[in-house]
């Protein structure tokens, strides 16, 4: 029986192989959005802050007004709604279908500094803009340590 050299280098290049497979195919096994395992539409959306409010914009292109759902529960902003295909793709031969459709649900925890009775949204485009007041700005104390 021949002494084997024993190389630690080339065990940490086994581990590194697999481990490189495992997220490999943990990546790629997901389904992609709007296929029909368990993908859904998720709006791309920007929060922003300005002096006297927070806006909130989400781009809901395709989505009517009428699909759109607005509730605030507590210090949540919910956003739902749906984005409807117009044809049923049985209808068409697609040679690819890349644009998400289905429902959609996002939720967003509020400043505690928002007026809740005076926020406005409004649907333009395929953008929907949510203003959210902030309460008065609150004067800054200095204390004096002796």
């Amino acid at each position: 029986m021949a002494i084997l050299r024993w190389d630690p280098l080339k065990d940490m290049s086994l581990v590194q192989d697999r481990l490189n497979q495992f997220f490999k195919e943990a990546l790629y096994s997901v389904p992609a959005l709007g296929e029909e395992k368990g993908g859904a539409y998720i709006p791309p959306v920007d929060i922003l802050e300005t002096g006297s409010e927070v806006i909130l914009l989400a781009e809901l292109p395709g989505v009517s007004r009428e699909d759109i759902d607005i509730q605030i529960e507590g210090d949540i902003l919910i956003l739902r709604g749906e984005r409807r295909s117009e044809k049923g793709t049985d209808q068409e031969n697609y040679y690819r279908m890349e644009c998400s459709y289905g429902v959609f649900h996002r939720a967003f925890t509020l400043p505690q500094s928002i007026r809740k009775n005076e926020i406005q949204a409004r649907f333009e485009q395929g953008v929907l803009e949510i203003r959210l007041p902030k309460e008065g700005h609150k004067k800054k104390v200095h204390v004096k340590v002796e």
